[in-house]
């Protein structure tokens, strides 16, 4: 099977110009923790679709880049159907979460009730997930980022939409021979809505979208440069101007 490039990319050959008022120019570098995991997508597949039997091996786990300021930055990304290569430098839209991954095509913007999932998937895990070096636990995290973005949920609001989560089943499932990966993203997506306080919000996560190129979602703060970019998207994605380290 050939393998396909899910991007943790790193901007490693910095984008000196330019980041203006709406754009982020990235390169990618290459990948931080991951592991080459089976995936498999049917667009038109319900959210408990039986198990399918075959896989395309993606590079699933931490995006790394190096970008405006010359600083390095670390994503995940929200789709599988498009790719970047090595060292190339792309430029980003920065957006609302819900607005990634971009249309037309599958899967489309993944909209509030996934934003909503996902807003509490960065706020349980998200910062031990980046302070770790270990590739399951990066790559689980791959995992339920597209199995949020990508599955065909029916359900009205997150608490209704976390139980049709599961990368065993539906529009996007893992290959279950790497149990250790599976397992983890199973008990990320089971862990949202934990009975403590309800679905948690993550104020720093920024959705970066291009219409050739995969979507990513990264965690600001951002450069000195950006400060007014994202100042200015401050009423639709929550990003208030004093910005937590992540």
């Amino acid at each position: 099977m050939r393998q396909l490039y899910c991007l943790a990319l790193t901007i490693a050959a910095a984008a000196t110009a330019s980041a203006s008022a709406d754009q982020w120019n990235l390169t990618f570098t290459g990948m931080g923790p991951h592991q080459i995991v089976g995936v498999n997508f049917g667009a038109g597949r319900a959210y408990n679709a039986g198990p399918v039997n075959s896989f395309s091996n993606l590079y699933t786990g931490r995006m790394n880049w190096t970008g405006p300021g010359n600083r390095s930055y670390s994503t995940f990304c929200t789709q599988i159907n498009e790719y970047v290569n090595w060292n190339q430098t792309i430029q980003f839209t920065p957006t609302s979460p819900a607005n990634v991954p971009d249309g037309p095509g599958s899967p489309g913007p993944m909209g509030d009730v996934k934003a909503a999932l996902l807003q509490d998937l960065y706020a349980r895990h998200y910062n031990s997930v980046k302070a770790s070096n270990n590739a399951n636990l990066n790559s689980a995290f791959q995992l339920a980022v597209w199995e949020i973005t990508h599955e065909n949920l029916t359900a009205d609001d997150a608490a209704s939409a976390v139980s049709q989560l599961n990368v065993g089943l539906g529009a996007l499932q893992a290959n279950s021979a790497n149990g250790a990966v599976f397992n983890l993203a199973n008990s990320l997506l089971a862990s949202l809505g934990g009975e403590d306080d309800g679905y948690r919000t993550f104020g720093g996560l920024l959705g970066l979208t291009n219409l050739q190129y995969q979507d990513q979602l990264v965690v600001v703060p951002v450069p000195a440069a950006l400060g007014l970019a994202v100042a200015g998207l401050a009423g639709v994605i929550g990003v208030r101007r004093r910005l937590r380290r992540a």
